[in-house]
């Protein structure tokens, strides 16, 4: 199996939207910002190699991929959107695709990095996609269900929630573990104190 063609790989774009990605009008398309995984819309990089994958339907398997680059990014042509161009240069059998990416099922607009964070293939291929998800989102709200699911599965079964609207800044749950109250907060804030 070639992995090779991961090494130069900045992001990666997966969509179960028709006519993705070699068949698109005009070469260009959107995604909206809540389905950015790990990207920063003032630091798009012009000519990203990206791996791109069509999903069959919305959470489904892959169905194909490609490689080639994105370019020509519009971030103010509306507010919720970023709209750029694609270039496809050839298709990837989807056998060659790393097992953290076949196993992606989510559209969403990934940083290599967040989704492969360990380089070496056999150490990679025992990272759950639970973890490589959970590292690549910047949706708060599913960082905070992927933090609870994460407590239960180091064995915190009872965790009391708090209710989601207008919390931030405040704590998610908490829970009890022998004589401890844990009261506690998930964040994608990196400046977090």
């Amino acid at each position: 199996m070639s992995e090779d063609f991961m090494k130069d790989i900045k992001y990666i774009m997966v969509t179960y939207y028709p006519n993705h990605w070699n068949n698109l009008p005009n070469n260009e398309t959107s995604y909206t910002r809540r389905l950015l995984k790990g990207v920063q819309p003032n630091e798009l990089i012009e000519y990203a190699k990206t791996l791109f994958i069509k999903l069959s339907d919305e959470h489904a398997t892959a169905e194909k991929a490609w490689i080639g680059l994105v370019y020509g990014y519009d971030t103010k042509r509306e507010k919720n959107k970023i709209y750029f161009k694609v270039k496809i240069e050839r298709e990837i059998p989807l056998h060659q695709l790393p097992p953290e990416i076949q196993a992606l099922r989510k559209s969403g607009w990934y940083l290599k990095e967040k989704v492969l964070p360990i380089e070496t293939s056999h150490a990679s291929s025992l990272v759950p996609p639970f973890f490589s998800e959970l590292l690549a989102t910047n949706n708060w709200e599913e960082f905070e269900d992927g933090v609870s699911y994460l407590l239960k599965l180091i064995g915190i079964n009872e965790i009391f929630r708090y209710d989601k609207t207008e919390q931030k800044g405040r704590p998610d749950g908490f829970f009890i573990v022998n004589n401890l109250a844990v009261i506690y907060d998930a964040t994608l804030d990196t400046k977090f104190e």
